[in-house]
């Protein structure tokens, strides 16, 4: 059976995070051999991933130079790699033909292509070159391109085992791992169709998704500010035992210092500790980080990779072992009133930022999400409605200044998209409190956060963020009662929280359930008659930011 998660990954995912694939139960990684190759697989090997490596058979190249090309990069690395994947998969007589054709940019009848009979015997030369290799060799195709293109082919495939692909179209989405196994992998319940010739024994791993889903970890830009789509695949668990495909996460280095990135607007993270060395990937201004070593001004981001940055673009936070609180665990019964009735508040200072806390009895109160009319402040949504607290709402401005996702607001959906298959909070008109991501029928009030912080009473562990910014986050406590958090960050005084820290908060008050809400210069809470906050926006303190919506509490 093919149950194994492998991923396949190329030129374009500019920026591993192996935590997350090892989290995630990934078997092996297969990586193009490219310009990052070397770059990508020796940080999976660092942190004990299992590395394969991925040959595209070129058939307007001499089968013998790209073999010898390919071979010269794996073996100069010195990297395990546990076996080499030979993509036959092309048939254009030039590359920009063939990148065309499968864009739908030219049209298939003018493509020039190779004769079934010279794709066969290249792709058979390039295949008993890496034999002779000695590593393990595993073809690449489809039951349709070898039907339509190459069927001589099967003359000789029988001598190999091969990967399939046979792929089903989920629209392009960025997600999660957690919501990879929930929503896709149990779609993919058939085995691949089988090119002539070829019997299900050979068949070692199916491919079932491409370039359409982009997962956590894996970045598609220098500044890690967006995932790279990754092809994913199923693997048989006897095959990948066979090329000691087991992977075995290793311990990154102790924690000696935790930092807040003072560069603007982004710092360079390089190769080595000096600025001779080359930039591997850039930080954001505010971005939070664990350093294991400082050598001659440098700073040793702790990961699996050689990873380093100025010291003169950090602020140091903590030293020694991270500190984990700076009071003792938040206590829900110290929670305050702010005469009004059926409402605690708690202004507490944990994981060095300033935290301000509601507990909300919702029997005595009245809720309401606002319609989009424009951008607005906090306060003045406030004072006009005349709400007792008013904080932010979802993110804005993927949609032109509209919410980000599902929207309803006294029982109007007014926006109906949900994006990447974001939660939500929905409150009935009997004041009943929810949370979902799927079926957005019948909402009343709803408003939506970008992640789950909390299900079931467990944080959740597909997140990998450890920035500490400003946030808001929204959650409930078993007795049903609603706790509103939002932390100040980028300041002097106040860090921000990372998303665990903010996390730790709600488990600490008892919450079963909590989501993320819009945060950094959206980040704001009224109650009763003023911010108790300090915003931040555009570098400027006590300056709010007008946002897409916002949850208004009433307490009459």
């Amino acid at each position: 059976m093919l149950k194994k998660l492998v991923i396949n990954i190329d030129k374009y995912t500019k920026g591993i995070d192996p935590i997350s694939l090892h989290a995630a139960e990934v078997s092996l990684v297969i990586t193009g051999v490219d310009n990052l190759f070397v770059q990508n697989a020796r940080i999976l090997a660092n942190s004990g991933m299992p590395v394969a490596a991925y040959h595209w058979i070129d058939p307007t190249k001499d089968a013998d130079k790209q073999v010898a090309r390919t071979l010269e990069i794996i073996n100069s690395s010195g990297l395990p790699i546990r076996a080499i994947f030979l993509g036959f998969e092309v048939q254009s007589i030039s590359w920009d033909d063939w990148v065309g054709r499968i864009r739908a940019l030219v049209v298939s009848q003018i493509v020039r292509l190779f004769s079934g009979k010279r794709l066969s015997s290249h792709a058979k030369d390039v295949f008993e070159d890496f034999r002779d290799s000695g590593y393990q060799i595993i073809g690449y195709t489809s039951a349709s391109f070898m039907k339509k293109f190459a069927p001589q082919a099967q003359g000789w495939m029988l001598e190999y085992r091969w990967w399939l692909a046979d792929k089903i179209d989920y629209g392009v989405h960025s997600l999660g791992w957690n919501e990879l196994r929930w929503r896709i992998l149990s779609s993919v319940n058939f085995f691949p169709a089988l090119p002539a010739g070829i019997n299900k024994n050979q068949v070692v791993g199916h491919q079932f998704s491409s370039n359409e889903l982009s997962l956590t970890g894996l970045y598609g830009n220098i500044q890690r500010t967006k995932h790279s789509p990754v092809d994913l695949n199923l693997f048989n668990a006897q095959f990948l035992r066979d090329i000691s495909a087991v992977p075995r996460q290793k311990p990154l280095p102790e924690v000696q210092y935790e930092a807040v990135v003072t560069a603007f607007p982004i710092m360079r993270v390089r190769s080595g500790p000096g600025a001779a060395y080359k930039t591997i990937y850039r930080l954001k201004n505010g971005a939070a980080l664990e350093i294991t070593d400082i050598r001659d001004g440098w700073a040793k981001i702790r990961s699996y990779a050689e990873a380093w940055c100025n010291l003169g673009h950090l602020e140091f936070v903590t030293a020694g072992t991270p500190i984990i609180q700076d009071n003792k665990s938040v206590d829900i019964n110290q929670a305050l009133g702010v005469d009004i009735d059926g409402v605690g508040y708690l202004p507490v200072r944990r994981f060095k930022a300033n935290c301000h806390i509601l507990i909300i009895n919702p029997k005595d109160a009245k809720f309401h999400v606002t319609p989009y009319q424009g951008a607005r402040t906090v306060s003045r949504v406030a004072k006009k409605l005349g709400a007792q607290i008013v904080v932010n709402g979802d993110g804005w401005g993927i949609n032109r200044r509209f919410p980000n996702s599902i929207a309803a607001s006294d029982g109007s959906s007014y926006q109906r998209n949900q994006l990447h298959f974001r939660p939500w909070v929905n409150f009935s008109l009997t004041n009943n409190i929810s949370f979902a991501w799927r079926n957005p029928f019948n909402l009343y009030n709803a408003i939506s956060g970008d992640r789950y912080l909390i299900q079931n009473g467990k944080y959740n562990e597909a997140i990998k963020n450890v920035t500490k910014d400003p946030r808001t986050a929204i959650g409930v406590l078993p007795d049903d009662k609603l706790i509103l958090i939002v932390a100040d960050g980028r300041t002097d005084q106040s860090a921000g929280l990372s998303f665990r820290e903010l996390a730790t908060l709600f488990l600490e008050l008892g919450s079963t359930t909590a989501i993320n809400l819009d945060g950094g210069g959206s980040s704001a809470m009224w109650i009763k008659d003023r911010i108790v906050n300090v915003p931040i926006d555009k570098g400027k303190l006590g300056q709010e930011r007008p946002v897409a919506n916002h949850l208004c509490i009433f307490i009459p």
